[in-house]
């Protein structure tokens, strides 16, 4: 939305009082939010598939309707590589999304939506949907 948006995210939550009031008052249907509490740890991390004996929880989303999954610290740490770091950059998300479908192909060789979504519990298809075309745009000019 901070970057294909007319307006800011932000700005939408400041009016609406929520990001998923805006989506309601669109029209539209917000995601269910996952509190990481009620969220079933894996037994293996669902990106690279290593068995760990514990599992960080990502965060997609932060504050009350915090969304993520579980991953291994290195799945984790690999995901905040460059500037997809909340401290250190406001497209953060952008940047996280865009590695992890990048390690998602690596890992399962596939770039499909529905499945990076619903492994990941990622907030948005339009990330998703915008990593995999980075992916392909770059696929394209090495071709």
């Amino acid at each position: 939305m901070d970057e294909f948006g007319e307006y800011y995210g932000r700005s939408y939550t400041l009016r609406f009082g929520s990001w998923n009031e805006a989506v309601s008052a669109a029209g539209l249907e917000p995601r269910e939010p996952i509190d990481s509490d009620f969220l079933d740890e894996p037994e293996s991390c669902p990106l690279c598939k290593r068995n760990e004996p514990e599992l960080d929880f990502h965060h997609w989303r932060y504050g009350d309707e915090k969304q993520g999954c579980y991953l291994c610290r290195n799945c984790h740490d690999s995901i905040h590589e460059d500037e997809a770091q909340p401290s250190v950059n406001s497209d953060w998300l952008i940047k996280a999304v865009e590695n992890l479908v990048n390690d998602h192909l690596e890992y399962h060789g596939d770039l499909d939506t529905h499945e990076i979504l619903s492994r990941y519990n990622v907030t948005s298809p339009n990330l998703v949907e915008y990593a995999i075309q980075q992916i392909e745009s770059e696929d394209d000019q090495y071709d």
